[in-house]
Formats: structure tokens, sequence, C-alpha cells
């Protein structure tokens, strides 16, 4: 976003100390550069890009320039279907024993009774009906999944999409007039991707103010801070830096410009649950 001319800076320091090995010496030693700040003129523009990168190999691409921010793969929300088949409805009245494995479900495999009246739960689409309001009413269930269908079918949807969950299982028992279900259908594969976490990724701030296309970078910090670590590859420098989780990387120009460092900087997960925060102050 915009901000005031001459109000930017750079902080930092990197420290350690020593302790003396020659005889008669004593005390400490201090190496390096204290905490110190650089004054960034004629800066006029900041902006920042977060994101989760929930799989080994996840990109994220951020041109530099313009602030837009580009995912290599999507979010897809795991979708898991169960069919009732009943082909004559409830038999006789009792409870419907329906098994959800999940994971990250508290308590699960959670066991969820369903009422059946016989006479009444007449079709399989009825009884599926009941089922879905048995596992809406499931908190535990919910934390995580929405559930849905329609007709005979029973449809659990990830409410944030993570990365596929292979034990996600809706069971059925047989009994009342209902036939065994040991394994329900993945009807879609649950992608974590990369998702922007602080904003579209469109070249604009949160006020929706446009960064303008031909910001010159005054200094760009990265930090790594999920809990995997990620390369950043600064492709018109031609490098690539490797950070570990808490990691982080700043660079910046005392006189307002890193004439170099233009155009796409990519950052790839090295391993599950990584996450980036990148902040990048320039003029245009």
């Amino acid at each position: 976003m915009p901000i005031t001319p001459n109000s930017a800076r750079a902080y930092y320091g990197l420290q350690a100390t020593a302790e003396p090995t020659k005889t008669q010496v004593s005390g400490t030693v201090a190496i390096g550069v204290p905490s110190s700040v650089m004054t960034l003129p004629s800066v006029t523009t900041a902006y920042c890009v977060s994101a989760t990168l929930a799989s080994t190999g996840n990109t994220l691409t951020i041109d530099t320039e313009t602030g837009i921010a580009t995912i290599g793969t999507a979010p897809v929300s795991q979708v898991e279907t169960a069919t009732v088949v009943a082909a004559g409805g409830a038999t006789s009245s009792g409870n419907l024993a329906v098994t959800v494995t999940a994971a990250g479900v508290t308590g699960s495999p959670l066991a969820i009774p369903v009422a059946l009246v016989t006479g009444v739960d007449t079709t399989a689409s009825l009884i599926a009906a009941k089922v879905r309001t048995a596992l809406g009413a499931n908190t535990a269930l919910t934390a995580l999944y929405t559930v849905g269908g329609t007709g005979a079918n029973v449809v659990l949807t990830r409410t944030v999409a993570a990365n596929n969950d292979a034990t996600l299982n809706i069971a059925i028992a047989a009994g009342l007039g209902v036939s065994a279900i040991t394994t329900s259908t993945d009807t879609t594969a649950g992608v974590g991707g990369v998702k922007l976490t602080n904003n579209t990724g469109d070249g604009k701030d949160f006020e929706g103010i446009s960064l303008g296309n031909a910001l010159v970078v005054a200094a760009c910090i990265v930090k790594a801070s999920g809990t995997g670590g990620i390369d950043v590859d600064v492709v018109s420098e031609n490098y690539v830096f490797n950070l570990q989780p808490g990691g982080i990387w700043m660079i910046a120009s005392g006189n307002g410009e890193l004439n170099d460092f233009v155009g796409n900087m990519v950052i790839t997960a090295q391993s599950n649950d990584a996450a980036v925060e990148v902040t990048i102050i320039g003029q245009v």
C-alpha cells in the first residue's frame, strides 16, 4: 500500500560473543553488527504476500515489481460419498450403525447411531436424509467437514482444503433392511496446494489499491514461517537459497534501489506444511 516517503526503515544486526583464550585475558568479545537502522529514501510502496504450501514441491511465484502472486497448485477440497442401499426401506425400527473415520477428527472413528422407523423411512433416500442429519449433528465431524448429498447419497466435503486423507471413510453396517457399506467412494481427492493467507495476489493491497506496475525494489525480507523448509529462487539474481522453519533472509539497499532485483521470486516447498511471508518495499 502507499506509504509516506522516507518512512521506510530496515532493521538489522548480527552478533555473537566469544571467550578469549589467551593468557591474562578475561571477559567476552562481541563480534558483528549491533542492532542498527537503515533509512530507505524515496520508498513509497510496501506490500506483503504470505502463503501456506501444503505439499513438497508446491510453488508460489511472486512478481516483485507488481506484487502479483501465482500459485503452482490450487487447493482442492476432499469429497467422500456413501450411497445408501435399501430396496424396501427400513424393514424394522432401531438404530442403524454408521461409522465415520477421518484423520484429524476428534474421537475418530466416530460411531454415530441413526434412528430408523419402519413404515416411515420407506426408501433409501429417506434413510440417507436421516444419516445426513445425524452426521451433521456431530460437532467433531463438522469441525472439519460439511455434510451434504441428495437422494440416497451421503457426502462429506472438507471445509478447508488439505492434503488427501486416505483414511476418510463412511461405513454403514448391515441391518434394518439396509445393505452394508464397508468402503465409501473417494469422489474427489484432497489437495492442500498453495493458499494465499493475507491477500488475493492480484497486485492490490488490502484496501484494493493497485501497487503499480513498475515497482523499484528497495528492500525485501523472506521468512519461512511454517513447519517445513522452503527454497527461494531469486530469478534475476540467478541463485537459490534455503530457509528452514523460522529462518529469515533480508536484502536492502541504502540508496533505496536494488537495480538487479526485478522480476520473479519462486518459492518451493521442501516438505509438507511449509509457509512463507514475503515483504517488499520500493518506489513506483
